[in-house]
């Protein structure tokens, strides 16, 4: 089955994916921006300054207590890259309304109805905030998220292996919307002040349309009912629209590699390697190309340049579906790090020469499958990102059918696509430390907003 859409107003539309199979519901209310330089740090800076408080639940520990009462409903901030998008909202998970109030949603005339408080929270978080006397944002609310918000940007490099993939990405799409941070700055988020994040909050709520994705038991036409009367009819003008993959780009056999290295006072070295994929590619075979090239335990990364060749401590690779590119990482010593390039290259080389043998092949679709199986049979999450996605992008696709694609893809598949990957960037994080036989120096955790 595929989500049905409901439009609850013109500017809010609603997907409903209706299953009884689960003792939790989830509801999220999303809307899509454009990436920029100058935007998207305010974006991601605006939507944490909205969940510390409101109108009605003036503090985070208002709305904390709230969602308490509310069956201890859980709230989560959405704030995501998404091809050349910046994805921000809330998502909600909370009980089956079967199994609280004995199974009456509208028990006390509503005060009791679990996924209505939980929609009323998402609605003052979104559109009425906590002002002070001139209808700005608080001072103190912007003040402490700007501080958080700085100290997350120093901390990136506490996990160099999420930075350098991050770095790989930022310089293989330089100047372009894919390529940009999402955290931005230190420099620009301490400019931001409290009356022009409230002014960019304005604009970006009257030009927002909704995207609300709703999985559970509940009839459809309640829960648009709901959202009605809390979001009321918005009026959106000069929408902003989803940036599709651009299918018109291809690529140039001739381009440069990109190379930059780069010095942190860490043990190990990063490695990453950033191909590209041609415009037409159709992304399953590319997906069966990563799981066998550096995503699974039987992949030739971990095979061969970690477990037999010991050039690394550690090595994956991810296929990026929404700009056609796979990011290959690996941990290594400085003084391996041409070997271990070399040889990272040549495990491609290898898939393009087709030396790899059915049982691999199927090895790794089973891997996949299993994957798709697990996340649609058991995460409400899975099903909600898998199919927000495809409805932004435009892809009539179940889960099944998404299966049946990657179960279909042949060796000669992974061959054709091993041999369109282009190498497009290859970066290096140098450590400094000397002693490598350690580990990477930590400085704490760290909140990756792009997840």
């Amino acid at each position: 089955m595929v989500p049905k859409l409901y439009k609850v107003f013109d500017s809010v539309d609603l997907y409903v994916y209706g299953s009884n199979k689960f003792k939790s519901e989830m509801l999220s209310v999303k809307f899509v921006l454009p990436c920029d330089v100058d935007m998207s740090p305010k974006n991601t800076l605006m939507i944490s300054v909205l969940r510390r408080g409101t109108e009605k639940f003036v503090s985070l520990a208002h709305i904390n207590k709230r969602l308490d009462e509310l069956y201890a409903s859980c709230l989560s901030v959405n704030n995501s890259l998404v091809g050349d998008n910046q994805v921000l909202g809330l998502t909600a998970e909370i009980i089956g309304s079967k199994f609280a109030y004995d199974g009456d949603s509208k028990k006390n005339n509503g005060e009791g109805d679990i996924l209505d408080g939980v929609i009323e929270v998402i609605s003052q978080i979104l559109f009425y905030p906590a002002t002070d006397e001139n209808g700005d944002f608080k001072e103190n609310y912007v003040s402490g998220e700007k501080v958080n918000l700085c100290d997350m940007i120093r901390s990136r490099i506490n996990d160099t292996a999420s930075f350098s993939v991050s770095r790989c990405r930022e310089i293989m799409f330089g100047g372009q919307p894919y390529g940009i941070s999402l955290m931005g700055s230190e420099e620009q988020i301490s400019r931001i002040t409290a009356h022009e994040l409230t002014q960019h909050w304005k604009e970006v709520m009257s030009r927002s349309r909704l995207h609300c994705f709703y999985l559970g038991s509940q009839d459809p036409e309640v829960v648009v009912e709901k959202l009605r009367r809390h979001f009321k009819d918005r009026a959106v003008n000069d929408p902003y629209l989803p940036i599709v993959p651009n299918e018109n780009k291809d690529i140039s056999a001739d381009v440069k590699v990109k190379r930059v290295d780069e010095k942190m006072p860490v043990v190990q070295g990063k490695l990453v390697l950033g191909f590209k994929f041609p415009h037409n590619a159709q992304g399953y075979a590319e997906r069966v190309l990563n799981e066998l090239y550096g995503s699974s335990p039987i992949s030739k990364l971990f095979v061969n340049v970690r477990e037999k060749l010991g050039l690394c401590y550690s090595c994956s690779s991810v296929y990026v579906a929404t700009k056609k590119i796979m990011l290959a990482a690996a941990g290594i010593n400085v003084s391996d790090r041409e070997e271990a390039e070399n040889e990272m290259i040549s495990q491609l080389e290898s898939i393009r020469r087709g030396e790899f043998s059915q049982l691999d092949l199927d090895s790794v679709k089973k891997s996949i499958d299993s994957g798709i199986r697990s996340g649609a049979s058991d995460s409400l999450e899975y099903i909600q990102g898998f199919y927000f996605y495809r409805n932004l992008f435009g892809i009539d696709e179940n889960i099944d059918e998404f299966r049946e694609k990657i179960s279909a893809v042949t060796a000669e598949d992974v061959v054709k696509a091993a041999r369109s990957a282009t190498l497009d960037t290859v970066y290096f994080l140098e450590g400094s430390v000397g002693d490598e036989n350690g580990t990477d120096c930590e400085y704490g955790p760290i909140e990756d907003t792009e997840a």
